[in-house]
């Protein structure tokens, strides 16, 4: 029981994300019981990316940056 207040939790709480000037954020998706996929792009066009975040990353080199409730 727990572990699934834990992901209702997770769910309820998405992190506010930075996002850097020459990309998009394309979806933020909850993943299990702490982490979060965000899928991106450059603006400038291209293939998109998937990085998968934990409720420890604060930020990552480029410029993006996480804030959890």
């Amino acid at each position: 029981a727990l572990a699934g207040a834990r992901a209702v939790h997770n769910r309820l709480n998405p992190p506010t994300v930075i996002v850097p000037p020459e990309y998009e954020m394309i979806s933020l998706k909850p993943s299990g019981l702490s982490s979060w996929k965000i899928k991106y792009r450059k603006k400038s066009g291209g293939s998109w990316q998937m990085m998968t975040i934990g409720r420890n990353y604060r930020s990552m080199s480029g410029g993006w940056e996480f804030h959890w409730d």
